[in-house]
């Protein structure tokens, strides 16, 4: 777990904001029994609306029947997402036999994480509120895992929202703008998902423009005018042509595709390959010791 002042105020930060979510439960609930006095039959049928239009809703979203393999891919990607290691550097994610391993990654070895490391992936969609919640309430606690080696943390974004932001297609485009990012300069990866978290679209609205998208991951310290690398001979646009041109466009399609036959929603967090509890992750302090025990690394907490 993060140590010294600053660590000690994320938790703090963390623990507010686990604070604030139990509160907007507590009023939901209280509310709900209101609605219960009213006529439970009539709130049962609610529910079953909302629900049927939600399962529909990501039916609707998701990219539908087969997907071919892209042939241009963020260099960095590895099965549809990006891993980090000590230092913020992009490595294959463990299990990776060397032979595997991308000649623009290092291999998941002594030198990148420190024995015994865990594994944390994490499917997002910079669309999902959710998602935003998780990374506000654990988002630096991460990165300091990753930098610090005591966990191989892997992201892994898809497109489930496309529908939800009256045809700007958001998920899919800012998902691609991280491929951007991470074939160009992926130790500011973390730091841009957290700034693009913090400018989120609301659900159901109207998305960002390219400029807006490019101007938001500029404003996370990403150089736009750089060239990206990827595996395509010849193919190398800036960042901002990349995502202005939707380069990965159909590597994030089939990204999409690929996660769909291993989940159903997002976010959805797994630690060396089990599924994480919202309940769990939804507790900054819970969600810690249970990653760093998983590591091995419970003293790093003191």
């Amino acid at each position: 777990m993060p140590s010294g002042k600053s660590n000690k105020n994320n938790r703090a930060s963390a623990r507010e904001q686990a604070r604030r979510i139990a509160e907007v439960q507590a009023r939901k609930e209280r509310a709900s029994k209101i609605w219960l006095r009213g006529g439970v039959v009539a709130l049962i049928v609610a529910v079953a609306v909302v629900i049927v239009v939600i399962v529909a809703t990501s039916q609707t979203d998701a990219p539908k029947g087969h997907v071919s393999s892209p042939s241009v891919t963020p260099s960095t990607y590895v099965d549809g997402g990006i891993t980090f290691g000590k230092g913020d550097t992009p490595i294959a994610p463990p299990g990776t036999k060397n032979k595997d391993v991308p000649k623009s990654l290092e291999p998941a070895n002594s030198k990148t994480l420190k024995k015994g490391a865990a594994h944390l992936v994490v499917y997002l969609d910079l669309q999902c509120p959710v998602c935003k919640s998780f990374e506000q309430i654990n988002g630096a606690h991460i990165q300091h895992w990753a930098k610090t080696g005591n966990v191989a943390v892997e992201y892994r974004p898809i497109a489930f929202l496309d529908d939800s932001s009256n045809g700007n297609r958001y998920s899919s485009r800012a998902a691609n703008a991280m491929g951007c990012v991470a074939d160009s300069q992926p130790k500011k990866y973390m730091h841009t998902l957290t700034t693009m978290f913090g400018k989120q679209p609301e659900e159901n609205g109207h998305g960002m423009t390219d400029q807006q998208l490019i101007a938001g991951i500029k404003s996370a310290g990403v150089d736009v005018n750089k060239k990206i690398d990827t595996s395509a001979k010849g193919k190398n646009p800036t960042v901002a042509k990349c995502i202005s041109g939707e380069f990965f466009k159909k590597s994030v399609a089939y990204n999409t595709s690929q996660a769909l036959k291993k989940i159903s929603a997002t976010p959805t967090v797994l630690l060396n390959g089990k599924e994480v509890s919202g309940k769990t992750w939804q507790d900054a302090n819970k969600f810690s010791i249970k990653v760093l025990k998983a590591a091995g690394a419970l003293d790093d907490s003191k």
